[in-house]
C-alpha cells in the first residue's frame, strides 16, 4: 500500500510538473545526480530537436559541457547555480541557465534555460546606435570647431580663406541638421500611431521623380518612371513619399552613368515599387546589414553624397509599419534593385 501511494504521489507530481511547465517557453529539465534526464518539457524538446529526452543525459541532449558543469556544481554545493553563455541548438542562442535542487528530492535538480538572445541583440543594437550617433555628430562638430578656431586665431586679410571656411562650417551644420531630421523621422515613425488615408501612389512617386530629375540630368543619367496612370493605395502619404524619395535619391546619388528606373505595379494584395539602377552596387557581404541604422557600404562616398546612413533604416521601418516588406538585390559594379511591397487592403496591417 505504501509503495502504491509513493508511486501515485510520484505520478501526480510529474503530472503537476508537466502541466505547469507546458506553459513555459523556455526549456526546463529535471535531472538526477548523474545527469540523466528524468523530465523535459515540450519547450526543451522543441529547442533541441529531440522528442524522447527522458533517460538520456543532459550533456547528450544539449551538447553543452557548461550545462553539465552547472548541474554538477549544484549537486556538489547544494546551492543554486546560474550562468549566462551561448549554446548551439537548432540555432545559436544566448541563455541564462539556472540549476537548483529539487526540495522534495535532493537527488534531483531542476535546470531552466532562459532564452535571452533577443534581449541581448536589442542591447547590442542600442549600444551600437548610441556609439554611431555619437560618432556621426562628433565628426562634423570637430570640423566646425577646427575651422572656427582657424578663423578666430589666424590674422589674415584673406577674405577668400574665411569664406571658404565659413561655407564648410555651414555645410557641416547642414549635415548635422539632416542627421537630426532623420532621427526625428525615425522617432516619430516608431512612437506614433500610423494614420492612413486613400492616396494615389503613382501621383506621389511621379512628383518625387520630377523633384529628383534635375540631379539626374546634371549627372547625365536617364531617370524613367513606368507603371499604371493611377495606383490607389490606402497608406500614410508622408511615409510612402519618404520611402520612395529615399530609394530614388540613393539610386541617383550612387549611379555614375547609365539609368535609374522606377517601376510601379500591383496585384490582388500589394502595390509594388521597384527602384533599379546601374550604379556601383553593393558587395554581397554588406547586403544583410544595409538596413541597419548608420551602416554604410562606402563611408566616404556616402558622406560625400550627403547621406546620413539612416535612409534605408527609415525605408524598412516605414514599409514594415504599413504591413509591407522591402528587399534588395545587387551585383557589385553592375547595379542595385530595391523592391517595396505595400498592402492594398486597408485591413492588412
Amino acid at each position: 500500500m505504501k509503495l502504491w501511494r509513493r508511486q501515485k504521489a510520484s505520478s501526480d507530481g510529474f503530472e503537476l510538473l508537466r502541466g505547469f511547465s507546458s506553459g513555459l517557453e523556455d526549456p526546463l529539465f529535471l535531472v538526477r545526480r548523474d545527469g540523466t534526464i528524468v523530465f523535459a518539457n515540450e519547450a526543451a524538446k522543441r529547442t533541441f530537436g529531440f522528442n524522447e529526452m527522458e533517460g538520456r543525459t543532459i550533456l547528450a541532449m544539449t551538447i553543452s559541457h557548461t550545462v553539465e558543469r552547472l548541474v554538477r556544481a549544484t549537486f556538489e554545493s547544494g546551492l543554486p547555480q546560474a550562468e549566462e553563455f551561448g549554446i548551439r541548438t537548432t540555432e545559436d542562442l544566448v541563455v541564462i541557465a539556472r540549476a537548483w535542487l529539487d526540495p522534495s528530492n535532493r537527488g534531483q535538480a531542476y535546470v531552466l534555460l532562459r532564452n535571452v538572445t533577443a534581449i541581448r541583440k536589442l542591447e547590442r543594437v542600442r549600444q551600437d546606435f548610441v556609439a554611431n550617433v555619437s560618432h556621426e555628430i562628433k565628426t562634423p562638430l570637430t570640423t566646425i570647431r577646427a575651422m572656427a578656431e582657424v578663423i578666430s586665431e589666424v590674422e589674415t586679410e584673406d577674405v577668400g580663406l574665411r569664406e571658404r571656411y565659413l561655407r564648410q562650417i555651414l555645410a557641416e551644420v547642414d549635415r548635422l541638421s539632416l542627421i537630426v531630421d532623420d532621427l526625428l523621422t525615425l522617432s516619430v515613425a516608431e512612437g506614433h500611431i500610423l494614420r492612413k488615408e486613400p492616396c494615389d501612389f503613382r501621383e506621389i512617386v511621379e512628383g518625387l521623380v520630377a523633384q529628383v530629375q534635375p540631379r539626374a540630368v546634371e549627372k547625365g543619367l536617364e531617370l524613367v518612371l513606368e507603371g499604371p496612370e493611377t495606383l490607389p493605395l490606402y497608406a500614410n502619404p508622408t511615409q510612402v513619399a519618404q520611402i520612395a524619395l529615399n530609394l530614388i535619391s540613393n539610386a541617383v546619388n550612387y549611379t555614375a552613368e547609365g539609368s535609374v528606373r522606377v517601376l510601379l505595379s500591383r496585384d490582388d494584395k500589394f502595390a509594388t515599387l521597384v527602384v533599379s539602377d546601374t550604379g556601383m552596387g553593393i558587395p554581397s557581404e554588406d547586403l544583410p546589414r544595409i538596413f541597419e541604422r548608420f551602416y554604410r557600404v562606402d563611408k566616404s562616398r556616402s558622406r560625400a553624397s550627403g547621406g546620413t546612413g539612416l535612409g534605408l533604416s527609415i525605408v524598412k521601418h516605414m514599409a514594415e509599419a504599413h504591413g509591407g516588406t522591402v528587399s534588395v538585390e545587387s551585383t557589385l559594379n553592375r547595379g542595385t534593385t530595391f523592391h517595396v511591397h505595400l498592402p492594398l487592403d486597408p485591413e492588412a496591417d
